[in-house]
């Protein structure tokens, strides 16, 4: 399922950003690669603490880069359905938010809606993962079901996944177009 960002821009969707995590890691990878300003960072969280957050760790970051936080869902979906992500790599990742919306199949609609506005695009993965094990991890895996489900309403499919086995709550997958 491999992610060669090499010669193409990126565009990174963190869903339930909080403080920006997914998107540091992503600039790391990205700055290994040489390749740190290829990618524009797009955060979602619903709490506009967690965005003010994620702004205030960015102007103390040692190198800055291009990241658009929203905790207003209507003007995120309107900020990426107004680009064309035809020639983009996709990376979009979840933390805690997906098994934080247990119970609320609105919200999962709502980050598959997010996620169709990146489409038509060049190769789009998800990253999916939870710190918590146990009956957590169980959560997780339902959530990951739940998700491929919401995606599947909003004409995204899973073209191949991997919810990884034992104590990990992690999920990868590619998404296409159905």
């Amino acid at each position: 399922m491999g992610f060669n960002p090499t010669g193409r821009e990126v565009v990174h969707l963190n869903i339930g950003c909080g403080p920006g995590v997914f998107s540091w890691v992503l600039h790391d990878h990205m700055a290994s690669r040489n390749a740190p300003d290829s990618v524009v960072y797009h955060g979602y969280d619903h709490c506009a603490n967690m965005i003010n957050l994620a702004y205030r760790f960015l102007y103390d970051f040692p190198e800055q880069y291009d990241f658009r936080g929203e905790c207003d869902l209507p003007q995120i979906r309107k900020d990426l359905m107004g680009q064309n992500f035809a020639d983009y790599n996709v990376v979009v990742t979840f933390g805690y938010a997906l098994v934080q919306v247990q119970g609320d199949p609105a919200a999962l609609e709502e980050f598959a809606v997010l996620i169709r506005c990146l489409f038509p695009s060049r190769l789009c993965i998800v990253v999916a993962a939870d710190a918590h094990s146990g009956q957590r991890r169980e959560v997780f895996g339902q959530q990951c079901t739940a998700l491929e489900g919401a995606l599947h309403n909003s004409d995204v499919v899973l073209e191949d996944s991997c919810v990884l086995p034992d104590w990990r709550s992690i999920m990868f997958a590619r998404l296409n177009m159905e």
